[in-house]
């Protein structure tokens, strides 16, 4: 979503003023004319479903949409906190050069589960702790402890996106797909347990893994 913002009259003549008569004339002249906004992304979307708005979706479930559906093409992200051998208390910022996904669904004790797994390559580019900033030499600071650090944002995240699936009822991910794919008798016959067989997608239960290698 993209939203505009009145813009400060004062902030915006001095921004577009020149040091010659002309330009000062054409500024005073397009102040007069024009409103002042600025264009501002909040890093918001809309969800929309048979053709009508059903939610707005915010920056934190978009993040877990991504990591759920393995697209989240993210430029960097920080680990905090990140202790090893070489570190304490550090941070580490990850630039994500690939990202691969595996799916197994099921229905247990008359609940659907489906089980991702996120096999996700990346690299250090920024190490930042108590007692060194590095940005050379960084793929000797990688580490187990930063797979795990990453499950638990990876988790977290990702537990925002599932939850608003379900406040909102909405199958943005098509899971619908999936089960359907993967144990189709056993997921057609689920859906007839239901009340409201549309109502399948405040049912699912999602459980995430992530495994994390180094890219080159």
């Amino acid at each position: 979503t993209i939203d505009f913002k009145e813009q400060d009259q004062k902030q915006a003549q001095k921004s577009g003023s020149g040091d010659t008569k002309d330009s000062q004339i054409s500024q005073t002249q397009s102040n007069n004319t024009l409103p002042q906004k600025k264009i501002v992304n909040n890093g918001t979307a809309i969800a929309f479903y048979e053709g009508k708005k059903a939610a707005v979706v915010n920056e934190d479930v978009l993040k877990g949409l991504g990591w759920i559906d393995c697209t989240s093409k993210f430029n960097t992200v920080k680990l905090h906190n990140i202790n090893t051998e070489k570190l304490k208390n550090a941070t580490i910022t990850l630039q994500q050069k690939e990202c691969n996904i595996k799916q197994k669904a099921s229905i247990n004790n008359g609940t659907p589960s489906l089980h991702l797994d996120l096999f996700v390559k990346a690299k250090i580019i920024a190490v930042e702790d108590e007692k060194i900033i590095s940005i050379s030499n960084l793929s000797e600071y990688f580490d187990k402890a930063l797979e795990e650090k990453l499950q638990e944002l990876v988790m977290e995240e990702s537990s925002k996106a599932c939850e608003f699936q379900r406040e909102h009822n909405l199958d943005i991910l098509n899971f619908y797909q999936v089960f359907n794919t993967q144990i189709h008798n056993e997921w057609q016959n689920y859906l007839k347990t239901l009340d409201n067989k549309d109502e399948y997608a405040t049912k699912i239960q999602v459980f995430v893994k992530t495994y994390l290698t180094q890219a080159n």
